[in-house]
């Protein structure tokens, strides 16, 4: 009965990821409607560019422009609704790791750690929440790879090595300040190849699953 009542909670929070992908999506595109105006470069530029607009921008009461920004609860909620929706994700990742490795715990705590301190970019807190997932979620998804059968998943390493390079990229600029103008564009791209990197992961979980359940 507790294997059984294991596996339903496995195979329904596997499903979590890919619910809070969608949902933030949704959220960021009618966030994205609802903004007036406004870039760091154009500040009197009118509606939302996916690629001169930052993420962030999103999250501002007022707008670049000077305007109330409607958007921003919908965007605040997509702030809450990924990356808790991400931490199944997480604590699930070690199904895909070589046995007798000794990353799970610390896979499991550090991803999970990240996903929450993410929540807070919204807030006066931002730059100390950036600078904690940025620091934690790397270090995770680095001993995730070392941790899978890079032959077995050489897609889910692909596509993750793609995707940390695109966000370091886009760390490194809002750092450094330099090229700004092409940051959302990085930022964007970054976001995609991480939910593949997300779907990835879950997909090849559902079928570790599966073989677990077949052995049963």
């Amino acid at each position: 009965m507790k294997s059984s009542v294991v596996r339903a909670v496995r195979a329904w929070a596997v499903w979590v990821p890919v619910v809070g992908v969608f949902t933030f999506v949704a959220l960021y595109f009618y966030a994205a409607s609802l903004y007036p105006g406004g870039t760091r470069a154009t500040p009197k530029s009118i509606g939302y560019s996916h690629l001169s607009n930052y993420w962030c921008d999103l999250l501002r009461q007022v707008t670049q422009s000077g305007a109330v920004n409607p958007g921003r609860p919908y965007a605040v909620l997509a702030t809450f609704v990924l990356p808790l929706s991400l931490i199944p994700l997480w604590v699930l990742m070690p199904t895909l790791f070589r046995e007798k490795t000794r990353y799970h715990q610390w896979v499991r705590g550090l991803g999970s750690t990240a996903m929450l301190a993410a929540t807070a970019v919204f807030s006066r807190w931002h730059d100390l929440a950036v600078n904690l997932t940025v620091s934690l979620g790397l270090a995770a998804v680095v001993l995730t790879l070392l941790a899978l059968d890079r032959r077995e998943h050489r897609r889910i390493v692909g596509v993750a090595v793609v995707a940390s390079l695109l966000g370091i990229t886009n760390y490194a600029m809002w750092q450094s300040q330099l090229l700004l103008w092409a940051m959302p564009a990085v930022q964007k791209a970054a976001f995609l190849f991480f939910f593949a990197w997300f779907f990835l992961c879950c997909g090849a979980i559902r079928r570790e699953f599966a073989v677990d359940r077949g052995r049963g």
